[in-house]
């Protein structure tokens, strides 16, 4: 339920032995502006523009912003990654997000920083929930083009769709794309999309759930599951326009999802499947029309022949698992009530 956490740290002790890199002051015309008091106490005075740690898991700035002259600490993590090594699997359990805060705390400790996790203020916080579902990604292109969300644009990057505006975000993924992305291992998971409300500030936390601090996240967690399909089905469902059983993906579309996918090595086998299932399950087509879209992608003849070879091999293999039968065909109106429904699914 929770994954991706920013808390904006108020009480704090800074170690003199520490690990923060300070950023020095910039020079502008062999001046140097004047640096920042970042940190002072008996025992240790920080200068310097701003201070930072960064890893695989934490963010962490201490910085002056331009609305407050008081230095700002601030740490932005994967909930769920700090507990299990990745963020595939979510935070489900008051528990877990003890457990992920107690590591957090002691993570500061560790590079220097003292303080009491619990009484932070939350800055962001992302609200997420995985779908597993019975085609891959791009088979429900339709279903997500037409959810929208209250005052907001949509930005569409192919293996991603994202409904936004300053305060909040809806987001929709190909989880296993984006793990692959990174090196991750997604051996043996099964088709997974991603569906994330990002709250993006203080304000629109304590708006939408009443929780200032990371304890009122503790204590509030069981609620956090009915905060979520609130907003799924006020801010979101409300608005959805519907797609009919017989509209088509755009070229447009389908033109985007290639240039986004297309290496030198050719489109990713995910891909391809996804773009399989859109014209055999969805739609009539055929993969001489993909060819035909990525022929003007494709950056020579070499990775064009490599893409006719790998997509002979896969409808091959969708024939044998039976998956290209008329019969099982599909249609919109059956992935739409497929996909709320795991959507608003509460276990």
């Amino acid at each position: 339920m929770i994954d991706t956490l920013k808390l904006w740290i108020k009480d704090y002790k800074i170690e003199r032995e520490n690990t923060l890199a300070i950023q020095p002051p910039t020079i502008t015309n062999g001046i140097q502006k004047e640096p920042y008091t970042l940190y002072k106490d008996s025992n240790y005075l920080m200068e310097g523009t701003k201070a930072y740690y960064n890893d695989d898991v934490y963010h962490i700035d201490l910085e002056v912003k331009k609305w407050n002259p008081n230095p700002q600490l601030s740490i932005q993590f994967s909930a769920s990654k700090v507990l299990n090594g990745s963020n595939y699997h979510l935070l489900d359990s008051r528990e877990t997000l003890i457990n992920s805060l107690q590591d957090t705390e002691r993570h500061l400790k560790d590079i220097g920083i003292r303080t009491n996790i619990n009484g932070a203020n939350n800055s962001r916080l992302d609200l997420t929930k995985n779908a597993y579902t019975k085609y891959p990604f791009l088979v429900y292109a339709p279903i997500y083009s037409g959810f929208n969300m209250t005052r907001s644009y949509k930005q569409d990057f192919g293996t991603t769709f994202l409904y936004k505006n300053k305060q909040k975000q809806f987001a929709i993924y190909d989880k296993l794309k984006e793990m692959e992305h990174r090196k991750d291992s997604t051996a043996g998971l099964p088709t997974t999309i991603r569906n994330e409300i990002r709250l993006m500030n203080a304000k629109k936390i304590k708006t939408v759930t009443g929780f200032k601090t990371a304890g009122d996240l503790i204590d509030g967690f069981n609620e956090l599951p009915i905060i979520y399909n609130s907003i799924i089905q006020k801010d979101i469902l409300r608005h959805y326009k519907p797609p009919s059983d017989i509209d088509i993906i755009s070229n447009d579309y389908l033109e985007n999802i290639i240039a986004n996918s297309m290496t030198a090595k050719g489109i990713s086998l995910p891909t391809m499947k996804g773009l399989f299932y859109i014209y055999y399950i969805q739609q009539e087509g055929t993969k001489q029309r993909i060819l035909e879209i990525a022929k003007e992608q494709a950056p020579n003849r070499m990775v064009l022949s490599r893409l006719k070879t790998d997509l002979n091999k896969l409808e091959m293999e969708l024939l044998r698992c039976n998956l290209l039968k008329t019969e099982s065909k599909v249609k919109t109106s059956e992935l739409l009530e497929e996909y709320v429904g795991l959507l608003l699914k509460t276990a």
